[in-house]
């Protein structure tokens, strides 16, 4: 029992700062806008890969003489390394793409929380959802976008039919 006691006593204080921890990072990784945002995270680098192998395909389908959706995609993904070489993908442009865009991101979702306190002083609100979902479907049909751009001809059918409805509702 004595040996027991030891075991559990030594580097107490340790032990109790750690499970705080835990218990702490637990707590804001359950928390639905902490998941949320690492969702958002997770579409702009998405669309920021997707950007990358759009930019290697065009490059490849330029020395190859050929339309990019005759590229192979292991070729389009190979491609990346020389396009950055080449300078035809610049890695400023993508690190500030990805500052600039979860900057405005962070300020849009602050605005719309804000602006449901104002109006209907709730914690969880219309203006909060519809930000979301809007800054989730730009994401959504920027990665598309890019997989057009890549040469997918199956997404550049649905990109186009989705502008197209777009641009008729603006009308």
């Amino acid at each position: 029992a004595a040996h027991a006691e030891d075991v559990f006593c030594s580097y107490f204080g340790t032990k109790a700062i750690a499970a705080t921890c835990v218990t702490i990072l637990v707590k804001v990784f359950t928390n639905t806008h902490v998941v949320i945002l690492m969702a958002f995270i997770a579409l702009v680098l998405m669309d920021l890969a997707t950007k990358q192998v759009a930019l290697g395909s065009k490059c490849v389908a330029m020395q190859k003489g050929v339309d990019v959706s005759e590229v192979p995609t292991i070729d389009k993904i190979r491609g990346i390394a020389p396009a950055f070489r080449a300078k035809f993908i610049k890695s400023r442009l993508m690190v500030n793409g990805l500052c600039d865009k979860m900057s405005v991101y962070f300020v849009a979702v602050v605005c719309a929380k804000i602006t449901d306190v104002v109006i209907f002083n709730t914690p969880d609100s219309f203006m909060l959802n519809l930000m979301y979902s809007y800054l989730g479907a730009v994401e959504c049909l920027s990665i598309l976008v890019n997989m057009r751009d890549a040469g997918s001809k199956t997404v550049g059918r649905f990109v186009e039919l989705a502008e197209n409805k777009i641009m008729n509702k603006l009308k």
